[in-house]
């Protein structure tokens, strides 16, 4: 069920943001803008944050409002009756010696409604990308060139090297930027996974760029595994087009040291 007014603006339910502007009294009351907007079961309810602590019921279509809050200014939720038009409603200020109640309008902006979820949804896809585009910078491309072997992460803990096959030497700067990006490329099947500690497994599923991306490297592992089933070395395309193959630590200090004896 979705909230419909006169003018035809329809929301679903859930949680947005609207600009709101306050007329009436003597002009020194003011709340914030844009506020919390929500829809639930097809109603409209705006979170009205007073400038003070000094209201305690508002008015709204004959209907009394009491502050949903005890400390700091004074806060209300109230029914939204329509957007694009002046909604009268009434405040009571204890300010004064005694209690008064105040006349104001409200008018809700129905073309500043931002829906939250959306806004919330995006900055976790970006953060998402922001996060694994960073660390894979780091692991595939920072550490690997500035190690003198251009060896990863991986490759150090694992104590092998990767090394051109041809020359029996090093991977030159070129080759290691290759292979950064072809690991990178393997890397993205896990950026869907990235949101699940926040969002939880059903909530990965509401991305389709996210997991769109990652099916895209799942098919890329896919046909890795072909190839590297299909030839006779049994090499990836990452030892393909690097020309290389994974080695030894000890294995390539001793072939060094016998070179070097020559």
């Amino acid at each position: 069920e979705a909230f419909k007014n006169s003018e035809n603006t329809e929301l679903k339910d859930g949680e947005y943001t609207v600009e709101v502007s306050l007329e009436g009294g003597s002009g020194k009351a003011k709340i914030e803008s844009p506020t919390k907007l929500t829809v639930e079961n097809g109603q409209a309810y705006a979170e009205i944050v007073w400038n003070s602590p000094n209201y305690d019921y508002m008015i709204c279509d004959n209907q009394k409002y009491l502050a949903v809050n005890t400390d700091g200014n004074s806060v209300f939720e109230i029914p939204v009756s329509a957007f694009d038009e002046k909604i009268n409603v009434s405040a009571d200020t204890t300010a004064m010696s005694t209690p008064h109640e105040i006349e104001y309008t409200l008018y809700f902006n129905s073309e500043s409604i931002k829906n939250e979820e959306e806004k919330i949804k995006k900055c976790n896809m970006i953060c998402t990308f922001i996060s694994f585009f960073v660390t894979s910078i780091i692991l595939y491309f920072i550490i690997p060139l500035t190690n003198h072997k251009g060896r990863t992460i991986s490759e150090i803990i694992l104590k092998v090297e990767r090394i051109n096959t041809k020359k029996m030497s090093y991977l030159n700067k070129r080759y290691v930027l290759l292979e950064g990006l072809i690991n990178t490329f393997e890397s993205m099947s896990i950026i869907m996974f990235i949101p699940f500690i926040e969002l939880g497994l059903s909530g990965i599923f509401s991305f389709p760029i996210l997991y769109t991306v990652s099916l895209v490297s799942m098919v890329f592992l896919l046909l890795q595994l072909i190839l590297l089933l299909a030839n006779k070395y049994a090499k990836t395309l990452k030892e393909l087009s690097t020309n290389s193959m994974c080695i030894d630590t000890s294995t390539m200090d001793d072939y060094f040291r016998e070179t070097s004896n020559i």
